[in-house]
């Protein structure tokens, strides 16, 4: 998997979902020399309704930490953009 250019040194990137296979591969030297933190996340049962409605209902402020957003209708794209105040 290549690191993607975009990522600002020291920035954490979590991988979630299950791989298609049971092998990642990157490159050491530039997760090394960006000093990223690679963190994968589990799949916990019965939180994602508890989530959305603590999201939809302003108990979890989600804008402060997202960074980036990725067109996830179009993987093969890569599309990525920073989030506007708007968003």
């Amino acid at each position: 998997m290549p690191v993607p250019f975009w990522l600002e040194r020291g920035a954490r990137v979590v991988l979630g979902g299950i791989p298609a296979s049971d092998r990642i591969v990157f490159r050491a030297s530039t997760v090394r020399r960006k000093g990223l933190t690679i963190a994968m996340v589990r799949r916990m049962n019965d939180v994602y309704p508890r989530a959305i409605s603590l999201v939809a209902a302003g108990r979890i402020d989600v804008s402060t930490p997202v960074t980036y957003r990725l067109d996830l209708t179009a993987p093969r794209k890569r599309s990525v953009s920073r989030p506007t105040a708007a968003a």
